[in-house]
């Protein structure tokens, strides 16, 4: 059977709800494809065409499962079009993915189901805002303030006890004067010689550390609060936080493209613009694995790499 047969077989199914084939088929791009045979379609186009499929009959709700998947690049960017154009049109779409990449630059408002239900993914540029470490050092330092003139009640001590402080400080520098000078020897003898620095990243392998060199890392993802290193053939879980992570791996050209996100910048092959809002980072790994860029992220990394 052929392209337009098939889509003309479901459009009388729905009679005059029927939208213009068309259009549909130029958003999928399989315009050229109409008077093709279904079986000599590649697997991508096959996918657009369940897609076009679907929306023929011009619903308020659209249910996929995983419409990235499998996909290459090209329909992947086609796909994110169709959905931002549903979404314009202010259509209903529940997306479920087997990525968090793709549930984060297919929405704005992505969830990751847990044992304890779902739990919402931030997907757009937040940053700038403090995360749970920098919040953490903050309430400390909060606590550990006092409640008169946000000074610590233990810092606050009576002056005359000062006076006599220092008067007794006086009288030992004086009998310290008096007395000849030792010679002064340095608390760490080898302290002039250059520290060793291990440029390395542990991560843990079932009752194993791992230490992974940065150049082995593809980008770095935060999950529930787990840091996971995305290798080109394992993903280890770190316990370092992603914070930690960034600080740690800034001098090897990591760069931070996502909230939850860390790329290695050396091993990005493309970036790519689905949207107007949605951009991605494809790694050179013989998946070519795509990173979630968030929009703000996007206009920092042009002006960092000049493009």
């Amino acid at each position: 059977m052929k392209v337009k047969a098939y889509l003309d077989f479901w459009c009388g199914l729905y009679g005059e709800h029927r939208r213009p084939l068309g259009d549909l088929l130029q958003a999928a791009g399989l315009l050229d494809a109409a008077d093709k045979l279904i079986a000599r379609l590649s697997a991508s186009e096959r996918r657009r065409l369940q897609l076009v499929r679907c929306a023929v009959h011009d619903p308020e709700l659209i249910v996929l499962e995983n419409p990235e998947q499998g996909l290459d690049l090209a329909s992947c960017a086609i796909v994110r079009q169709m959905v931002s154009g549903w979404t314009a049109k202010g259509k209903a779409l529940l997306i479920t993915c087997s990525s968090t990449e793709s549930a984060v630059s297919l929405s704005g408002d992505a969830y990751r189901l847990t044992s304890y239900g779902l739990k919402r993914l931030v997907a757009r540029d937040e940053t700038d805002e403090p995360g749970e470490e920098d919040r953490g050092e903050t309430n400390g330092r909060e606590d550990r303030r006092g409640t008169n003139g946000g000074e610590n009640p233990e810092d606050t001590k009576d002056t005359n006890g000062k006076e006599a402080e220092r008067g007794d400080l006086k009288e030992k520098n004086s009998e310290a004067a008096s007395q000849p000078a030792a010679a002064s020897e340095p608390a760490y003898p080898n302290s002039g010689a250059p520290r060793l620095r291990i440029a390395k990243i542990p991560a843990k392998a079932g009752d194993k550390v791992i230490l992974v060199d940065p150049s082995e890392i593809l980008y770095v993802e935060s999950s529930d609060g787990q840091s996971m290193l995305h290798l080109e053939t394992e993903t280890l879980p770190c316990a370092w936080s992603l914070n930690e992570l960034e600080a740690r791996l800034a001098p090897f050209d990591f760069y931070r493209c996502h909230r939850s996100y860390l790329v290695n910048l050396k091993r990005v092959r493309e970036v790519i613009v689905w949207t107007r809002n949605s951009y991605s980072l494809v790694m050179a790994d013989p998946s070519k694995r795509a990173v979630p860029l968030s929009k703000g992220r996007y206009e920092d990394l042009k002006r960092l790499i000049g493009i």
